[in-house]
């Protein structure tokens, strides 16, 4: 996720960390610019049945320019249910990521070549 979100990926961090939940994976933005967080650990608080699911996890679809978010699920029972719309809190709990520092040219190319092949 470009380092200008980073406050919307802490926001997320925020809300399912007290509850043993990780990010496990963010896919590309979509059309309109919203990103899928896949979580994983032991947060799948899900609004729909409104407690946390056995086995199936949760994930966030989040709009980082308009700063809102909904919850989805992989749950069978939940299928089509996506939460209502919230902002993300500019009230966080830990400070937005720091910015890593640049990768030597050496090391970027090592880093394309580890992309494309998750890619494929």
């Amino acid at each position: 996720m470009p380092f200008q979100y980073a406050d919307s990926e802490q926001s997320i961090i925020d809300i399912i960390d007290s509850e043993g939940g990780r990010i496990r994976k963010i896919w590309a933005p979509d059309e309109q610019g919203r990103y899928q967080f896949e979580i994983t650990g032991t947060y799948r608080y899900c609004e729909n049945i409104r407690q946390h699911h056995r086995k199936n996890h949760v994930y966030f679809i989040v709009d980082p320019v308009h700063k809102t978010y909904y919850q989805k699920c992989h749950d069978p029972q939940c299928f089509g249910f996506e939460s209502a719309i919230k902002k993300l809190s500019t009230n966080l709990k830990h400070s937005p990521m720091k910015r890593r520092k640049p990768v030597a040219s050496t090391d970027y190319s090592i880093f394309v070549k580890r992309l494309k092949q998750e890619i494929e």
